[in-house]
């Protein structure tokens, strides 16, 4: 069988052209009556359709033609037969000829128009779907497949203000139609985006913990944006961490501020460095503080006078607290041991520090009478005779006699001579040297004798110092020539007097 318009071959039975959607007529045999046929549109044919996308509305124009059966007349004289054949033959092609031009051509349009909107469709070419399917008015399942693709073109310009991050425009679209294809994975997207720009937005006012908050409900939306979500998570909590440091900063706890800088790792936060030098700095206040609280002034004062005291409020006034504790500690010492003068200059070195200036007048000794203060007894000898006589100038002496024995020298006397006074002592026969110590000032006592306000010197003659002494009695006039030749004097250090 062929189609009488465009010559396609069809199958048997096919009441309309697959290739031309021509109507299909098959002819009557001759022994058969014609029957006048009521035209009726006829629905498109499903053959010509090609079966739309799983996710349209179901849809397809139905095939079979519905035929009105017409009565047929009383039988006729032979005699007319051929007349009546005649007419009915072109009542029968007049009528075709109007069903073809009213009912099928405009049939075959709507089918063509229908297919090619259910091919826009399958190419989500949702415009173009649209516009066909508008078109088509009632027709079939046109209203719904327009609804459908209405809904596609909403979708895809939601895509594209996705790609423009144009995100909350895109979310409307998505969220109002989530079950449309991917609309529901990219409203996730969209809401993900839109949490990170609030957590942005939060992070730069300060808000981290909000932020936080956002960005750990944004992971179980969309795990493209990890990435920057995970990034900004960090900052968000390495801030959080920065501010509970910069609280115990301000609450004074200074090495615990120290402490979670390293611990965390926030040194190289704006702001950190500051923070952990001025930490560095208190600490280093507090141990002078605390130094000098135990007493340890001297390890105080070290502190203060390296960087360490640097830019301390009050760090004169500490380091004069130091150094006076430091002098009052140490005259106290030199008190200790002997040491009047050393004492004495200290405590003067204080001035009004607390009871300096009293202490300083406690350490000067009240001058003993003339005689002999020290004497050995392993050298009781009393052979020679030594009359000592310093000169009437107003100066007080001390005097130490060692004697020779050997490479070693052993002090055997030590006298005190007031001014104008003379006296005489007792010593065996040997070889001594003299040591005479006198001042007008005051008297420290025997070891630091007149302090640096006295005079200390070694006697000296015959270009020696060792003076012999035989049995018998001698005389020593002090600063002035001998009856028996000249005496010198060489200066002789205090502290090995």
């Amino acid at each position: 069988m062929f189609c009488t318009n465009c010559g396609s071959p069809l199958r048997d039975g096919t009441k309309f052209c697959t290739n031309c959607g021509s109507p299909v007529w098959v002819p009557q045999t001759a022994a058969q009556e014609p029957v006048a046929e009521e035209p009726a549109a006829p629905e498109p044919v499903t053959e010509e359709l090609t079966a739309p996308i799983s996710a349209l509305p179901n849809a397809g124009p139905r095939s079979d033609a519905v035929s009105a059966p017409v009565k047929a007349g009383k039988p006729k004289k032979k005699s007319h037969l051929g007349l009546i054949l005649g007419i009915a033959a072109g009542v029968v092609v007049l009528g075709a000829a109007l069903v073809f031009l009213l009912i099928i051509l405009p049939e075959q349009k709507r089918v063509r128009q229908y297919n090619a909107g259910v091919d826009y469709l399958e190419e989500k070419n949702y415009e173009m779907a649209e516009d066909v399917f508008a078109a088509l008015g009632s027709y079939a399942d046109s209203e719904d497949l327009r609804a459908y693709a209405e809904r596609g073109v909403a979708y895809k310009k939601a895509v594209k203000n996705m790609e423009r991050e144009n995100y909350r425009e895109a979310l409307d679209v998505f969220s109002g139609d989530p079950s449309f294809e991917d609309a529901q994975r990219f409203g996730n997207t969209c809401q993900a985006y839109l949490n990170l720009e609030e957590a942005a937005t939060l992070y730069e006012q300060g808000e981290y913990e909000q932020a936080l908050l956002i960005l750990n409900e944004q992971y179980k939306l969309d795990a493209e944006v990890d990435e920057k979500g995970s990034e900004l998570a960090d900052k968000c909590r390495r801030m959080m961490l920065f501010n509970e440091a910069k609280a115990l900063y301000e609450q004074g706890d200074y090495q615990g501020t120290l402490d979670m800088f390293e611990r965390y790792q926030i040194a190289d936060i704006d702001g950190a460095d500051a923070i952990m030098s001025d930490c560095t700095k208190q600490l280093g206040y507090q141990k002078i503080a605390e130094l000098m609280n135990n007493g340890s002034y001297r390890d105080a004062l070290d502190l203060l006078n390296a960087d360490t005291g640097a830019g301390m409020e009050d760090r004169a006034a500490r380091i004069a607290e130091c150094s006076n504790r430091i002098g009052y500690a140490d005259a106290e010492a030199a008190l200790r041991n002997g040491h009047n003068y050393d004492a004495y200059v200290a405590f003067k070195a204080l001035g009004s520090f607390e009871d300096a200036a009293d202490r300083a007048n406690s350490c000067i000794v009240s001058m003993p009478k003339t005689s002999e203060t020290y004497h050995n007894s392993a050298y009781k000898s009393s052979s020679v005779t030594l009359k000592i006589m310093p000169p009437k100038d107003g100066t007080n002496n001390y005097i130490k006699i060692y004697i020779v024995e050997g490479d070693s020298q052993k002090l055997v006397s030590g006298m005190f001579i007031r001014s104008g006074e003379t006296l005489a002592v007792k010593l065996p026969v040997g070889t001594y040297i003299f040591k005479v110590a006198y001042s007008s000032g005051d008297w420290f006592g025997e070891t630091d004798m007149f302090g640096d306000n006295g005079t200390y010197q070694r006697l000296k003659i015959n270009n020696g110092d060792s003076f012999t002494l035989t049995r018998g009695q001698w005389e020593l006039k002090l600063r002035q020539q001998t009856g028996n030749g000249n005496v010198e004097t060489a200066k002789e250090n205090r502290g090995t007097f």
